[in-house]
């Protein structure tokens, strides 16, 4: 059974440059969008070509995937979680 990735992969910059061959590949095989990071920030989203119907039909896929994990997501404040894993890596006392 194949397992479905709940956020989109994330790519950075600098993998597109040196490393396009394996991001492509990544791309075509996942069948799902990359997140393209440039210092922590995003810049764009990848798709592939061959895309399922929906998404030519003009549905959004954000709106999609909001639809369907947004149960799981509810009450969980992600600010909280992102200091808590920053402040993890970076303690500085």
């Amino acid at each position: 059974m194949k397992k479905e990735q709940v956020f989109p992969q994330i790519v950075n910059v600098t993998d597109l440059r040196y490393r396009w061959p394996e991001v492509r590949d990544e791309l075509e095989e996942s069948g799902g969008p990359l997140v393209i990071l440039e210092h922590s920030t995003p810049k764009a989203v990848m798709y592939p070509f061959e895309q399922p119907q929906g998404i030519r039909r003009g549905e959004d896929p954000l709106t999609k995937w909001r639809k369907k994990y947004a149960d799981q997501f509810s009450g969980w404040d992600a600010t909280a979680a992102i200091r808590k894993q920053r402040d993890s890596r970076w303690n500085l006392s």
